[in-house]
């Protein structure tokens, strides 16, 4: 099911029980400057203050969360493994139960200081597949209305009562990394 900005989904339900996930993000540059454009992916694990800890923001230096449930598989900025660029598989059963949202997010490299944005990146897809079967259930397209921006929160699967949701958001910041970091409570030095 292709969504939209801000429209929100059921990943599991009454209905349907669709807990081991594998995220896929894809895109493509448009960029011949003097540095390739390398996009680096992060996830967020927030608490109900708005809030992650350090040990549960995943990056390219801290790849799998303390509950084991987000791992972001090794940076394949060749798009190589399995055509895609980044993989995050993620458990829903398994997340810490303080956890009320994942933020997915995706940012520039020293997008600043080599004046490099989004502008330059098309196809941005963010991908939701049900690991039992193999199947795509969701996609979105990520990049859609973003220019100067250095980093985007594409989505954010999050706690709905009993269930998870899925919210594709593509709110985009200037600032890269360190905006965001601050934007989830954590400091950059």
């Amino acid at each position: 099911m292709k969504l939209r900005k801000g429209e929100k989904v059921f990943i599991n339900s009454n209905e349907k029980s669709i807990f081991k996930l594998l995220i896929v993000l894809d895109w493509d540059v448009e960029y011949k400057g003097d540095y390739p454009i390398d996009l680096d992916t992060s996830v967020f694990m927030v608490d109900a203050n708005g809030n992650t800890m350090e040990k549960n923001f995943i990056f390219y230096g801290n790849t799998k969360s303390l509950d084991n449930a987000v791992i972001l598989n090794q940076d394949y900025n060749t798009g190589i493994k399995n055509n895609h660029k980044e993989v995050i598989q993620v458990n829903l059963k398994t997340i810490s139960k303080n956890i009320e949202k994942l933020a997915f997010a995706v940012t520039i490299y020293e997008g600043e200081k080599r004046q490099q944005n989004f502008c330059k990146v098309s196809k941005g897809y963010f991908k939701v597949i049900d690991i039992e079967n193999k199947n795509e259930i969701f996609s979105y397209r990520f990049n859609d209305g973003l220019n100067l921006e250095t980093a985007v929160v594409i989505a954010e699967i999050y706690r709905y009562k009993d269930f998870w949701k899925l919210n594709p958001i593509g709110h985009g910041f200037n600032g890269g990394l360190s905006a965001l970091c601050n934007n989830y409570g954590i400091e950059i030095q």
